[in-house]
This record gives C-alpha cells, structure tokens and sequence, in this order.
C-alpha cells in the first residue's frame, strides 16, 4: 500500500521493457532506484546481494520493498540491514512497521525502542512502542461490533482498486484495470497501468443491511483521464464542481520536478449542459511538490488535502485552504494534533465536520489506519483510531460514508483480497448516544469523569468540560455504564438498545449529588528562630464564604484546630505580642477527596524588638528590630525628620555599637501597583541609609533593601478585606543587625 500513498505523489514513466546497458548491475540497479523503478532495481539488488553482500543493495533492496507496499521481503531484508555496523535508526523503525504490518508486533517493539534510543526527540517512537502494546491492540480489536465490512467484490480486479466516491447513482472509483487503451505506459514503480476513474451504477437492494448491485464497470469521462494517474477525486455538495488529483501535466506533456519527478497536482473541472468542462490546474499546485488527495466541506469554500509541502511535520500532512475571490488561500497545515513524522494522506470530511485521514504515525495496528477528529471550541479532539475491522494491520485508506454516517467504503491491501488493493464497503452497526454527567444539586456538567462499559469500543471514555462525552454504542444489546470520579465517587446506569434502529440517538443522563468531604486545619506555632513553641497566641480564621471569622487561642503546646467548609479559601492569623503577625493562605476548592491540613497550619512567627529593647537587652543578629515613629511624605520617599523622631535614637544606637553593621527593611502595604511598591520601599530604605551616613556612620555599615508588599505581616493582601489600622501594619520600617563588613547584600551607598 505504500506504493499508493507513495507512487500516486511522485512517479516515473516507463514502457513494458527496459534496456540494458554495459554498465555493472550494482549502477543499473542504483540508476533505477533514482527513477523509482523499485521493482526493477529490487530485482538487481538481489543479484548483487547473492554474490557478496554490498551494504547500498542491501540497505536499498530493503527501501525497494518497503515503497512496493511488500512487507514480507521488506521485513526480511531490514532484518539483515540492521546488523550492519553502517545501520540507521531509521533502519530499525522500518523493520518495526513492516513486522507491525506483518502481525508480529512484539518482534516489532524493540526494534521501535532502538528506534527511539537513537532518535530520541522523535515524537513518533513513543506511539509506535504504544502500538505494540497487547492492552491497547486488545482494545482496537474490539470495534468489531460496531460496523460489518466486506469487498465489494463487483468492482475488485486484480489491481489496485480504492477511492469510492459516491455520484449520482452509482460510484466513481480508481482502478489499475487495463482496458487496452494505455497498455504502452506503466508506472515504473509497480510495473502495472497507471490509474483512471471508472463508475458504476450501485441499486439499492436491502435497505437494512445497506447492500447494493453494482452494475458494469465503466471507464469515466475520456476528458478525465489521462495517460498518467488520475485519481482520486471530491465533489462539492450539489455535484456541480469536481478537484481531481493527477500527475502534473502541462499541454499534454509532463512536467518535471528539479529532482526529476512528476508530481501530483489537484486539478478543477465544472459541469455544463455540455459536460464537464476542461480541466484547469488550482493555483495552489506547485511543481516541486505534491498537492493532492482535496476533501471539500459542505459549503465548497474550504479543502482539505495531502502534501509535502517543505517545512511540514513529516512527509506528507495534511492542509486545508480557503476560497477567497476565487482562488484558495495559502495551505494552513492541520497542525501536530493530526500530523505527525510520518504521512498524513487521504481526508475525507463529513457534513458535520468530522474529519477522516489516513496515518502511519499514530498508534495504529499497522501500516496505514483511518483516524477521525472534529473540532470543538477551536481546538482538534485527539484522534481516534477506528480500530478492527475498518483496520488491519495492513493498509487502509480513501475512507467515505454518506450523509447519514451509517454506510461508505475504503480501500485495503489486507489478506483474503482479489487483488493489491480492493475496495470495501461498511455498515456502521451503532446507535449514537449523548451521554451528561452532572451535579444534581448545581445542575453543572463534570468534567473528567470516566466511563466504562462491556459495550464500548474502547476501554474508557472521559467526559470533556461541559461534563458531556459521545459514544456509539452497538446495536441490540444491554449495557451498563459504569461512571467513576475521584471527587463524586462511582455510579452506575443500565442502558439498552434493544428495539433501535441503526442511526438512532440516545441522550443518556448521569446524575450525582453533591460529594461531602471532610476538611480540616490543625498546626503548631513556633519562634522562627529557636523553633520553641508560641504559648497564648490568638489565632483567627478567615473564610472567603463567610463574614464570621473564628477564633481560637493557642493552647500550651503552641497548639490549634479548626473545621473547614467545601469550596471555600482560608487565612489563618497568628497575633502574639513581641512577634509579627504572621499568616498561611489555602483552599478547599477543587478537592476531590478529604484533607487534613497540616502543613499549612504550622506557622513559624518572627519575633521583633524595639529600639526600648536595646537598652535593656542589647544588640544581637538574631532579631528584627521596629524602628517606630518614621514619617514619609504621602506617596514620597525622602523621611519628614521633625516627625521621625527614632531616627536620631537609631543613629546613637549605631554610635554606641561600633562593632555591628545594619540592613535597613522597609514595607509597604499590598495597596497599589507591586512593582512600584518594591521601587517605593526601597527608595525609603535608602532615605534612612542616607540620614545615617550623613551623620557619620561609615558607609560599610549600612545596607538597605525594600520589600515592598512581599513579607506582610497579616492577611491583608490583594483583594482581601482590611481596615486602614490593618494596611498600617504592613508599612513598617526595620532594620536587621549583623557583624561589621564591607560589602551588604542589599544597596550599597
């Protein structure tokens, strides 16, 4: 299937026989693998490799088959090319993917976590290893109820057969089948015709079962078809517009790339009384790359397509373009919730919006898988994997369904077809279920709960921040939904689907009552220096769900304990004379389970003394002492001296103490900017650092450092509730002894 998601983006041309020529096998093989004859130059590389192994064979006879979508002779070469000294991590993530694609997905592990070892940034490693997991493979199998898939085996040949697209009364579709008409020209890398669309009446035979009779396969409109690939295409809602891809043709003749390649373009072409009109490239197309695969919304207006465009995540992704004055818009790529390292081809998007791709870089049962995303409130839902038996561990990709969502095709190069690629239809088997989870009490949907049920197609969905999750439930069957959160605990509802058709909608509601938790604060008061505990404190609660406060009294042992409501934040003030009062902050808001807080409530108060208290105690570097009685002038910095009247008790105190050095604190209150509170605090710091040093004290004694509202004292912070006395606590100004130095750690005059 590579050869598809490949050989359609880039090809060469080549007859049915190719010359020879006098060079040596191991140049003409290399000369075809640059021409992407993968299958000529795979057929060199074994001869040169069955006489002595020449690293560039083996390692490209391995490329070869990978590009030809075989997996058996890519696997066994791969295996062969890692054990050479010259191997690259790349070596070992394609002998993973072709052992993925091959069923052997614990051989392919290590191989992809050799991988990673050697690439470790590479986003795709982590998904791959994932893939081999037997828990998440275990849960892509288990879809299968959900959707009854088979060949449409009226339109399968021998070649390869993909990309149904519904019109008119029957489908139009890509096929290799040759008719006789282009039998000169084959694609070099597979060696079979080029493919061109061919359509086929489809009636309607079982309405409930959604089969049909396919009646003769046709070759579509001559104008469409071209000696080259052609295919597949989309069209607008009312039919009236079609966007083919095709190999870049210009007047007939093909037109190269730099590097030699022929290119896919997206071309338009518009039906008239006459028929549709003649082909005309879009002005997106560029020759040096690939702009294929279009997927058009319901409005015409915007297009979803495959592209390698340089600068992409991987190589090929997926963009979408806009129609503005006629012309799209500059690709917007889709971006790393859908792209990834590695191809991103083939999106279809439904009426609603929904998104369909094929990918070989998600986690996936192997090779290409179809994935499906919307968008909601702007941003991509995570991709969903439409796991077995919409996938294999082959190939699957040009996935549609028509409007009801219910029936549509894909192709696949699985096992048990009639040819490389077959097409198949599916029935979606589902009902389609709404399912609310809320608070009874607040009527709020909750988001995060999980649910998990026998009946879903995988093991777990969580509901999203309306509290809502969408699931397909399958048909007939009795379900029960078990609802778990960690803060409303677990819930069951029984849901059955018996008596529904396919297609129908259930809203399912999950109500709960409001969870009751226990919460609490206790915690011990201790001097921040000597860690003793603090004895006949005051300790005040502050609730922000309540205009009460508690209070309480530390008791011998530094002490204390309160209850706490639900979703309510908490101050907890320590008062104790001689110290500073002290506060811890928290919440209950959010918890989803009951909580004693501890760590919280113990509190550590910083004593302070006065300039009195230096009379009688002395100085020591173990304390803050509050210098009182200092004025500023309203929202100024320089100090108001005939008010200050500690400032000359705290220059004797620095006379009397030759020994020491000080670092002046000051603080303001949390009212007003904060970034101007610190320059403010700090520019008053140095106002009395300056006063000092004026009046003698040698300059490496003194230190100054603002804090602004950094270290308050109470609970007075933005937003809270104070009085003008509490805001005054905070505008404080003190200074710290240390031992004589040199330098300070704040400001230095």
């Amino acid at each position: 299937m590579k050869r598809i998601a490949y050989a359609f983006f880039a090809v060469t041309i080549c007859c049915c026989f190719f010359a020879t020529t006098g060079h040596a096998q191991l140049a003409k093989a290399n000369k075809m693998f640059r021409e992407l004859n993968y299958r000529g130059a795979a057929d060199l590389y074994e001869t040169v490799l069955s006489k002595k192994t020449v690293p560039e064979a083996l390692f490209n006879v391995a490329e070869c088959y990978r590009k030809m979508g075989n997996y058996r002779n890519a696997e066994h070469w791969y295996a062969q090319a890692i054990l050479h000294p010259e191997a690259t991590p790349e070596m070992f993530f394609y002998l993973g993917m072709a052992q993925l694609s091959n069923g052997n997905p614990q051989a392919a592990k290590p191989n992809f976590e050799q991988y990673l070892a050697g690439i470790p940034e590479a986003i795709r490693g982590p998904k791959l290893i994932a893939a081999c997991n037997d828990t998440v493979r275990k849960e892509l199998m288990n879809a299968g109820a959900l959707y009854q898939v088979g060949p449409v085996d009226a339109l399968n040949t021998k070649f390869d057969d993909f990309g149904a697209t519904f019109y008119g009364k029957g489908i139009l579709f890509c096929s290799e089948q040759d008719t006789g008409t282009v039998a000169k020209y084959r694609s070099a890398w597979t060696g079979r015709p080029f493919v061109d669309l061919f359509y086929a009446k489809a009636r309607l035979i079982d309405e409930d079962k959604k089969e049909f009779k396919y009646g003769t396969i046709e070759k579509y409109h001559d104008r469409l078809n071209t000696r080259l690939h052609d295919g597949p295409i989309c069209m607008t809602a009312d039919k009236r517009k079609m966007y083919i891809t095709r190999n870049a043709i210009n007047k007939n003749k093909a037109s190269y790339s730099r590097n030699g390649l022929i290119n896919l373009q997206i071309m338009e072409t518009e039906r008239t009384s006459s028929g549709w009109s003649k082909l005309k490239a879009i002005n997106i197309n560029n020759p040096e790359y690939s702009i294929a695969h279009p997927a058009m919304n319901k409005y015409g207006d915007k297009m979803y397509f495959a592209s390698d465009i340089p600068g992409g995540f991987g190589g090929f992704d997926l963009y979408v373009s806009y129609l503005e004055n006629n012309d799209w818009s500059h690709p917007i790529n889709l971006g790393p919730e859908i792209n990834t390292e590695g191809d991103e081809v083939f999106p279809f998007v439904t009426e609603d919006g929904e998104l369909y791709f094929s990918s070989d870089g998600h986690v996936g049962l192997g090779g290409f898988d179809i994935y499906t995303t919307k968008v909601r409130k702007g941003v991509w839902d995570e991709v969903t994997n439409l796991g077995n038996p919409i996938n294999s561990s082959k190939d699957e990709i040009t996935f549609v369904m028509d409007s009801t969502k219910l029936f549509g095709y894909f192709a696949s190069n699985r096992e048990g077809g009639k040819g490389f690629t077959d097409i198949y239809s599916f029935t979606k088997l589902t009902v389609e279920a709404e399912v609310l989870v809320f608070d009874r009490t607040t009527g709020r949907g909750i988001k995060g709960v999980t649910m998990t049920s026998e009946c879903f197609p995988k093991s777990e969905f969580e509901t999203d921040i309306e509290g809502k999750v969408y699931i397909q439930l399958p048909l007939d069957r009795n379900c029960k939904f078990i609802a778990s959160s960690a803060q409303y605990g677990e819930t069951e509802v029984d849901v059955s689907t018996k008596g529904y058709v396919i297609g129908s909608n259930l809203f399912i509601q999950v109500p709960y009552n409001e969870p009751k938790f226990e919460f609490s604060v206790n915690g011990t008061v201790k001097d921040l220096v000597t860690g003793e505990p603090i004895t006949d404190g005051q300790v005040t609660l502050l609730s922000s769900c309540s205009s009460e406060n508690q209070t309480a009294v530390v008791d011998g042992d530094g002490k204390y304990a309160f209850d706490l409501e639900n979703n309510c934040c908490y101050v907890v003030k320590v008062v104790k004379d001689g110290y500073f009062t002290t506060t811890s902050n928290f919440c209950t808001k959010g918890l989803n389970e009951s909580k004693v807080f501890e760590t919280e409530g113990n509190i550590n108060m910083e004593k302070f003394l006065t300039l009195d208290d230096i009379e009688e105690l002395g100085l020591d570097t173990t304390s803050i002492y509050r210098v009182e009685n200092i004025y500023y002038g309203y929202d100024r910095s320089d100090v108001d001296r005939e008010l200050s009247t500690d400032l000359d008790r705290l220059l004797t105190v620095m006379e009397e103490n030759p020994d020491f050095a000080i670092e002046i604190r000051s603080h303001t209150d949390a009212r007003g900017n904060a970034e101007y509170n610190e320059t403010l605090s700090t520019r008053r710091a140095k106002s009395i650092a300056d006063y000092l040093i004026e009046n003698g004290v040698e300059e490496d004694r003194v230190s100054y450092k603002g804090f602004g509202e950094t270290k308050l004292v109470n609970g007075c912070s933005d937003g809270v509730p104070c009085t003008d006395d509490e805001h005054r606590m905070n505008r404080r100004t003190e200074f710290k002894v240390k031992k004589r130095r040199s330098s300070s750690e704040g400001g230095k005059l």
